[in-house]
């Protein structure tokens, strides 16, 4: 991963993608990195478009590139067109990956952020998966229950993109 490394994440408010975001950024600042988060919200409490950008860095205050390294869709119609990725970026579809529908078999709808998160993971090594269960069992803390679930679908998530 060369650094700085910029990730467009995209879903429906209550997807849960700022949380994806937070925890992605947090446990990237216990590997030593800096993570800058910018989130922009859409019409709505629920249904209306969310979109976070994340930058991971060595260094405080890098300036936003050009272009995103990554792009991370978690319903199909929050992918806008116009969104600036390089010729060469890693594009992660919720609905190509049969993220949704993995969380649904699993019991846990409201998972795909982890797929989705377990995916990026699996090709881009931002943090270590230890380094995010502990983020996640911090920022869980007050519904411990979930905890099994988001960690199984984070998982799940890695294995849905490696052979």
């Amino acid at each position: 991963m060369i650094l700085p490394y910029a990730i467009y994440l995209s879903g429906y408010q209550g997807q849960g993608v700022t949380f994806l975001a937070q925890v992605l950024g947090e446990a990237a600042t216990h590997e030593g990195l800096y993570a800058s988060l910018l989130p922009r919200y859409g019409v709505g409490i629920r249904g209306g478009v969310t979109r976070v950008q994340l930058l991971l860095a060595e260094e405080p205050g890098a300036p936003l590139p050009d272009v995103f390294q990554a792009l991370v869709c978690l319903h199909p119609k929050a992918r806008q067109p116009g969104i600036p990725v390089g010729p060469d970026a890693l594009v992660l579809d919720a609905q190509e990956l049969g993220a949704d529908r993995l969380a649904h078999q699993r019991g846990f709808a409201q998972g795909v952020n982890m797929v989705m998160l377990g995916a990026l993971l699996a090709q881009v090594p931002i943090c270590s998966e230890d380094v995010v269960a502990w983020v996640l069992k911090r920022r869980l803390s007050l519904r411990p229950a979930q905890m099994p679930a988001n960690l199984e679908l984070l998982e799940a998530g890695g294995q849905l993109v490696t052979p």
